[in-house]
């Protein structure tokens, strides 16, 4: 079921995905429903907390396989990357 959600402090994309079930966050974030958000934050790593979420219902996938042998099924997500650049107290790194 679709809902609004509240971004607190400390979410971010790939993370409120991952708790809502989604396997990638530009699903949510590409939503007809977030143009605002979009025009708002056109970076989708800088939302805010209070910025407001739609969360779209999640599209249910069948695959025809034949029962009388094992299936494998891999889900593809994206890489989330994480940038840091540490600096000592006269800020060199």
């Amino acid at each position: 079921m679709s809902e609004t959600y509240v971004v607190r402090q400390g979410d971010f994309l790939a993370k409120i995905a991952h708790q809502k079930g989604f396997g990638d966050w530009k699903t949510i974030y590409n939503d007809p429903n977030n143009a605002s958000l979009r025009s708002l934050r056109p970076d989708p790593n800088l939302i805010a907390p209070g910025d407001h979420i739609f969360i779209p219902d999640r599209k249910k996938k069948t695959v025809p396989c034949p029962t009388s042998r094992a299936k494998r099924f891999q889900l593809q997500r994206p890489k989330s990357m994480l940038h840091l650049i540490l600096r000592d107290n006269n800020g060199s790194r």
